[in-house]
């Protein structure tokens, strides 16, 4: 095996040595860098979480309405097409929010397109409303 100049060899080390010098420096600008960027994150987390809230509250400060005590959806949805004989899923919405139906933080079309499904596709005892093109239609008892 052949042996190395030990010159050779300390100017090796002396090169490596200072590579990982330049690397740790860097480390340590990238460790702060990154310290502050998760602190902004959190901040901005923390700002979001107060909007979200402040908006929730906003929701639920619905007026008293006949659909506030507790309701169901299903039952308020019935009712509404039951009055109205035939609405679309715009009126529904309208209806609900006049009557002070709580949605819970859940978007209002979503849960009303859901339920308005689930009730046309009711097989126990015949479904109580019809779909027609964009319209939702009570059937007569």
């Amino acid at each position: 095996m052949p042996v190395a100049d030990p010159k050779v060899l300390s100017q090796w080390l002396t090169a490596e040595e200072e590579h990982m010098k330049r690397l740790t420096s860097q480390r340590e600008r990238l460790d702060a860098e990154i310290a502050k960027a998760q602190q902004k994150a959190g901040l901005l987390k923390h700002l979001l979480a107060l909007q979200t809230n402040n908006l929730y509250v906003q929701q639920t400060t619905l007026t008293k309405g006949r659909f506030s005590d507790g309701v169901s959806v299903r039952d308020a949805v019935l009712t509404v097409v039951r009055e109205q004989r035939r609405a679309n899923l715009d009126q529904i919405v309208d209806a609900l929010h006049a009557g002070g139906l709580d949605f819970g933080g859940r978007s209002p079309k979503r849960v009303l397109f859901l339920t308005l499904t689930n009730l046309v596709r009711s097989k126990n005892g015949g479904a109580p409303i019809r779909r027609e093109r964009d319209d939702y239609v009570y059937l007569e008892e």
